[in-house]
């Protein structure tokens, strides 16, 4: 158990380096290597890489929608929508469902991912982007994901915006200007 529970600090904190350290990269300045790629693509490799997580707790992944072409740094992209699945699956009920579904309208990609847990309490909704912002409710996390993410989707001219759904879980909406060669 105590070796368990030391591989799992080892990996929360490796988490947390990364996430500072990508802010930091952002901030600076440091320039992002654009090129086209598939956003649905993107969704896969990031959800490969929360496979282990989603299979303990029996969690499902619903993707749907067009390929959503982009033109953004795939790392980072896939790094921001790793950010938003691995909080989909921890917050997500034993056997749930996180449904990403990908829409074009008006050479916008939107990026839609629910999951099935509790939802955000209300105040913390309008702080959640915020560095080292933690819900009230938060397991354990560093208050970085969300803000890495936000930064991300901004310096690639997009939006990011969250809720709860009707009935219960969270919402995450990510916009981005479709890939030129895909409008035409």
């Amino acid at each position: 158990e105590l070796l368990e529970d030391s591989r799992q600090q080892v990996v929360k904190l490796s988490r947390i380096i990364e996430d500072l350290m990508e802010l930091t990269r952002l901030e600076s300045g440091d320039s992002a290597h654009f090129k086209d790629c598939s956003v649905k693509d993107l969704c896969r490799r990031a959800w490969k890489g929360l496979q282990g997580k989603a299979n303990e707790k029996k969690i499902f992944l619903d993707l749907s929608g067009p390929s959503g072409e982009v033109c953004i740094d795939p790392h980072r992209l896939e790094m921001a929508l790793s950010n938003i699945l691995d909080n989909a699956v921890k917050w997500s009920p034993e056997s749930g469902r996180v449904s990403v579904r990908i829409s074009v309208v008006n050479h916008r990609v939107g990026i839609r991912i629910t999951d099935q847990g509790p939802g955000m309490p209300e105040q913390d909704r309008s702080r959640i982007f915020e560095r080292f912002y933690q819900s009230s409710s938060e397991k354990g996390g560093s208050g970085l994901g969300l803000a890495v993410v936000k930064r991300i989707i901004e310096d690639a001219g997009g939006t990011v915006s969250a809720g709860n759904n009707e009935s219960r879980g969270a919402w995450f909406l990510l916009a981005l200007p479709e890939n030129k060669e895909a409008q035409k």
